[in-house]
């Protein structure tokens, strides 16, 4: 596994949904904070920095220039960098030939932008891991790891929910049986019409009960304890290329968006969105068999509860995809039940 690749960010345009997925608003949380207390992320940046000869300054310096910090100055207030140990990491990655000084601008050089390339992209798909039975959850991450899948683990449902706000998963794998709760509600409450993965439920053989239920809220498949290791490959390769062809959804013959990189095309040009406008039109799109609740709808929003800036939102995206894609009524309000999209 190319574990040096851990860590995904264009931050050429925050676009990182079809890599490892990283949320677009939690980005620069994790890598300026987080990493400091959630030890597997500590322990992959670390990786990532050492097999690529950089420290971590460096790494975070480099990630400013990217974003477009051109002058010392700027970057030392952006990463609270004393101006002399800023100076020391400009003059070590100048002389990497990742830096180059012109006009008092600090470019990236080609040598850059290629060590940029090898760290930030990946094509592993990423995995969350829900199993309090320590002993199987090491056993099935080593089964992942050593087919190429990037994992991360949950032993509880509290753990579970922390990874799925700050990540975006290819796949995830429930435990039906949990210790604070069990593996159907939190698909019910927090998966469910709310993020966009297939869910494989782990479940003892002999709890049918457990199996039909899973497979009646909606998730995508069911496995039994104790389980065959192909069994269990062939139905995450077989969900994650089933997901992969619904990640690109067509409105009409020109305009399509792009679930896994958040991106709306028109006749091929990327048509502008903001976060919140992504998410409603995500969350409609995930809940197109049904109306979306102005609830719903705020809670994802972080609003009010009685709050109607979620529905001046859904009215300015919908004068955009008229205006910029030439689609009408595609949004549309139903009195008492919600909105609902029409794809």
């Amino acid at each position: 596994m190319k574990i040096h690749n851990i860590i995904i960010l264009n931050f050429m345009n925050l676009s990182f949904a079809d890599t490892l997925y990283f949320k677009k608003e939690n980005i620069l949380e994790i890598i300026l904070g987080l990493h400091r207390s959630y030890k597997s992320l500590q322990r992959e940046i670390q990786i990532c920095c050492e097999l690529n000869n950089l420290t971590f300054n460096e790494l975070i310096v480099i990630l400013e220039i990217k974003k477009g910090f051109k002058r010392k100055i700027d970057i030392a207030n952006k990463v609270l960098l004393k101006k002399q140990n800023l100076n020391l990491i400009l003059k070590d990655l100048q002389v990497k030939n990742v830096l180059k000084l012109e006009n008092k601008n600090i470019l990236i050089t080609k040598n850059g932008e290629e060590l940029i390339h090898r760290v930030f992209v990946m094509n592993d798909k990423h995995i969350l891991l829900v199993e309090d039975d320590e002993t199987l959850q090491a056993l099935i991450e080593k089964l992942l790891v050593n087919n190429d899948y990037v994992v991360s683990k949950a032993i509880n449902i509290e753990e579970a929910k922390k990874l799925v706000k700050l990540f975006l998963f290819d796949l995830i794998i429930l435990d039906v049986m949990l210790p604070d709760s069990t593996g159907l509600d939190f698909y019910e409450n927090t998966i469910k019409n709310r993020v966009n993965t297939p869910v494989i439920f782990l479940s003892a053989l002999s709890n049918v009960d457990d199996r039909v239920t899973g497979l009646e809220l909606g998730a995508d498949d069911y496995i039994g304890k104790p389980f065959d290791s192909r069994e269990l490959l062939l139905k995450i390769e077989k969900n994650i290329l089933k997901k992969q062809s619904l990640d690109v959804i067509n409105f009409g013959n020109n305009t399509e968006f792009d679930l896994k990189k958040e991106q709306l095309l028109f006749k091929k040009q990327n048509i502008n969105l903001s976060s919140n406008e992504v998410k409603i039109l995500k969350l409609l799109i995930n809940n197109s068999h049904q109306y979306l609740t102005r609830d719903l709808l705020n809670t994802e929003l972080g609003l009010d509860y009685l709050s109607r800036s979620g529905d001046m939102q859904i009215s300015r995206l919908r004068l955009k995809l008229k205006k910029e894609c030439n689609l009408e009524d595609i949004i549309r309000s139903v009195h008492g039940k919600g909105y609902k999209i029409f794809i």
